[in-house]
């Protein structure tokens, strides 16, 4: 009876955790700037809040066809989502597509605002700085044509 208890309770541990949800977060940042561990620690605190396993990745190159890869090698292991800095759309554009034609839901983030679509991305996450500064553009570019023109 004690052997049957125990192998119920090692198969409902087993059941768990294989069907435990798995995201992907690959950046072209790297721990050394202070930006990318919150980034990195905010995906583990919302991995572990629903049961889910979470994977970091990223290349200390900086390389945009190393990140392609690891987008490619990511999308391979068929993860519930990935979430994937953009910084260069035309190098990484083909590999999320990839993705995305695999059946992998794809979230963008902190870059790629204008071509994250167009990709397949469900989504762009970028931060408030990102949009004010896009605002502030648009009113300085407004202020000078008004300077010319008025």
């Amino acid at each position: 009876m004690k052997k049957l208890i125990l192998s119920i309770a090692a198969l409902a541990l087993f059941a768990t955790t294989a069907f435990a949800e798995r995201y992907v977060m690959i950046t072209h940042g790297e721990g050394k700037d202070p930006f990318w561990p919150v980034v990195q620690k905010g995906g583990e605190d919302a991995a572990r809040a629903i049961g889910a396993d979470f994977e970091y990745i990223y290349n200390p190159s900086a390389d945009m066809a190393d990140m392609a890869s690891s987008i490619q090698a990511a999308a391979a292991t068929q993860p519930d989502g990935m979430v994937i800095s953009l910084p260069d759309p035309d190098a990484l554009g083909p590999a999320i597509k990839a993705a995305v034609a695999a059946g992998v839901p794809v979230i963008t983030m902190n870059s790629g605002l204008e071509s994250s679509a167009s990709l397949g991305a469900l989504c762009t996450l970028v931060s408030l700085n990102y949009l004010l500064d896009k605002k502030l553009v648009k009113e300085q570019k407004l202020k000078v044509l008004l300077k010319h023109f008025v």
